[in-house]
C-alpha cells in the first residue's frame, strides 16, 4: 500500500487497507495527515517532535481528551502514527470560539505537570530552535511578514540571538505547545479533543496564551485591542504582552 509514493508499513496498512481517504490541508506542519472515516494517519520525518508526540499521547490519556493510538512504527526515516479520529469541528468553525479557547487554556493549566515526561522549558526549546536554524529548517514562507526585513530581524539567527538575550521568567504548567484553533476540536459547544501534541510538555503557560492570541487574530476580524480586553476579562488577569510577543516570535523558528 502506498500513499503519496510512501510505502505504508504492514503494521499500519492492516488497519486501513481498502479504505477511502482524504488529505488534511488545514495544518501548516511538515507532516502528511491522511483522514479515514475512523482513523487519522500522520506521516512525518523522524524528529524529536514526532517522538515527543507519542510519549505525550500516552501520558495524557486520562488527563486530557486526545486520540487513541491504534498503531505506530518507524521505518525508512519516517514516523507512522495511526490514531483514532475525533469527530468534532475545529475551534475556528464555531461561534463561541473565544470562550472555548479560554476554557482550553484553563483546562491545560489544571493538569498536574510534575511527572510530565517531556521538559520543554526555554532551556530546551531554545536548543531545538538553534538546531532548526543551524539546519535550515525554519520555513520562512510561513512567518509573519513583519518578523524579518527592514522593520524586523535581519535573519533567523538574529531572531534566535534576541530570544536568548531576552528570556522571560517562566510560569510553569503543562502546555500544548501549538494551541492554534485547528488543534482544538469541539462538539455541541464542548471541547472533545486536542491534536498535534508533539510540542507539548512542561513550559511557560504563556506559550499557549500567545498562540491563542495569534491564532484568534488570524482566524477572525477582531482587533488586537478588543482581543486583549476580552482575554483579560475571561482569564481574570492582565496579560503580559511582552511575553506574548516573545512566544509568538520563538514559534517562528519551528
Amino acid at each position: 500500500m502506498k500513499i503519496d509514493e510512501i510505502v505504508i508499513p504492514q503494521k499500519i496498512a492492516t488497519h486501513i487497507k481498502n479504505q477511502n481517504y482524504t488529505k488534511d490541508t488545514i495544518g501548516r506542519s511538515h507532516s502528511s495527515v491522511i483522514l479515514f472515516d475512523n482513523y487519522v494517519l500522520k506521516i512525518e520525518s523522524l524528529s524529536l517532535e514526532s517522538k515527543n508526540e507519542l510519549i505525550l499521547m500516552k501520558w495524557l490519556k486520562g488527563r486530557l481528551p486526545v486520540p487513541e493510538i491504534i498503531a505506530h512504527c518507524e521505518e525508512d526515516g519516517y514516523n507512522f502514527l495511526l490514531m483514532s479520529r475525533l469527530q468534532g469541528d475545529m475551534l475556528y468553525e464555531v461561534d463561541s470560539s473565544i470562550e472555548l479557547y479560554v476554557k482550553s487554556l484553563k483546562q491545560l493549566k489544571e493538569i498536574d505537570y510534575r511527572d510530565c515526561p517531556v521538559d520543554n522549558r526555554l532551556e530546551h526549546y531554545l536548543k531545538q530552535a538553534q538546531y532548526n536554524v543551524d539546519n535550515d529548517l525554519v520555513d520562512l514562507d510561513n512567518v509573519n511578514p513583519d518578523t524579518f526585513g527592514p522593520e524586523g530581524f535581519k535573519d533567523s539567527q538574529d531572531l534566535l540571538q534576541w530570544l536568548k538575550d531576552n528570556q522571560p521568567e517562566e510560569e510553569l504548567s503543562y502546555s500544548h505547545g501549538d494551541l492554534c484553533m485547528p488543534n482544538i476540536l469541539v462538539k455541541n459547544n464542548e471541547i472533545i479533543g486536542y491534536i498535534d501534541l508533539g510540542r507539548g510538555g512542561i513550559c511557560d503557560r504563556y506559550r499557549d496564551i500567545a498562540l491563542c492570541y495569534r491564532s484568534y487574530l488570524y482566524n477572525t476580524e477582531i482587533t488586537e485591542e478588543k482581543l486583549q480586553s476580552k482575554l483579560e476579562q475571561l482569564l481574570d488577569f492582565k496579560l503580559d504582552m511582552e511575553k506574548i510577543r516573545y512566544y509568538i516570535l520563538i514559534d517562528e523558528l519551528f
